[in-house]
């Protein structure tokens, strides 16, 4: 007599709502998964109890009543994360549950795009997953930190974090600003302030991805920086006499606008030192950070 159960379902799958079929993610796929987690046309097979024992929001989201499933791929029962991209799911899943070090191979430090650190910092935010937050946070305050002399070393930086493209500074704003890191913003914004040689593009990017708050800052020091350069720049030109035409002159009278002219260019490059004390000072970091007073910066 045939039993009254019916199996489970095993292959049953929907379409996504644009009606494409999903695709197994090539680098997230275990084959001894037993889960299934879909972001929009990818699908990740993990392992539950691994999510589950490292982030409270996968542990309620796995206990939620499974009356309601009726999708699955591969046997496992699936789960919806459209609201996430793809490639922020693969990196955290990567980590959490792969075992992969995008920090250290062997025992050389590597460094870390700065897309897969974003990436890192929005899911292990969302999901509450503090060991891998804790990782790239730290990772991204080597790369935009406190100290003029620090962010001035683009080598040493290098080391830590591989730049992704031009509006790397104002991810790091906003990614500043969802995890409270206070500390990125003066040199965040510093970075964003200084790209002036697209200054159409900086505006137009400013707009639609920043808050308005961060946007008049980052606008004001640009200002800011525009004028210290013309002003600079017109002190040596109105008070060096090689800027102007001159009549030939002899050889030893070169020899002394030569003396003069490495004297003005001395100077110019002094102005790093004037950033760097005012920098120590506290008082740029905080007029820039918006976030505290000079005396709050300095103790940091």
């Amino acid at each position: 007599m045939a039993s009254s159960s019916s199996p489970a379902p095993q292959n049953k799958r929907k379409r996504t709502e644009d009606d494409s079929e999903v695709t197994k993610d090539e680098e997230v796929w275990l084959s001894d998964g037993n889960i299934v987690v879909v972001s929009r046309n990818t699908a990740f097979r993990v392992h539950k109890s691994i999510l589950a024992r490292h982030s409270e929001v996968f542990r309620d989201l796995f206990t939620l009543p499974e009356a309601g499933v009726d999708e699955y791929m591969d046997g496992c029962p699936v789960v919806h994360l459209n609201s996430d991209d793809p490639d922020d799911l693969r990196h955290l899943f990567l980590v959490v549950c792969c075992g992969k070090n995008y920090y250290y191979g062997k025992d050389d430090m590597l460094p870390v795009p700065f897309n897969v650190l974003a990436s890192l910092i929005r899911t292990s935010h969302k999901y509450a997953i503090t060991t891998v937050l804790d990782d790239a946070l730290g990772r991204l305050k080597k790369y935009f930190p406190m100290e003029m002399d620090a962010w001035l070393d683009k080598a040493a930086r290098s080391r830590y974090v591989l730049a992704s493209g031009p509006l790397d500074p104002l991810i790091a704003v906003r990614l500043a600003r969802l995890t409270d890191a206070h500390s990125i913003l003066p040199t965040a914004y510093l970075a964003c302030a200084e790209s002036l040689s697209n200054v159409r593009m900086l505006s137009n990017s400013l707009i639609p991805f920043l808050e308005p708050r961060d946007s008049a800052k980052i606008l004001k020091g640009a200002t800011s920086l525009i004028r210290f350069a013309t002003h600079r720049f017109l002190n040596i030109a109105t008070t060096s006499p090689w800027m102007h035409a001159q009549p030939r002159k002899s050889a030893r009278s070169r020899r002394t606008d030569d003396s003069r002219r490495y004297t003005v260019i001395r100077s110019t490059r002094s102005m790093s030192s004037t950033h760097l004390s005012r920098w120590r000072a506290g008082s740029w970091r905080a007029a820039l950070a918006g976030v505290a007073s000079a005396s709050d910066v300095q103790q940091r």
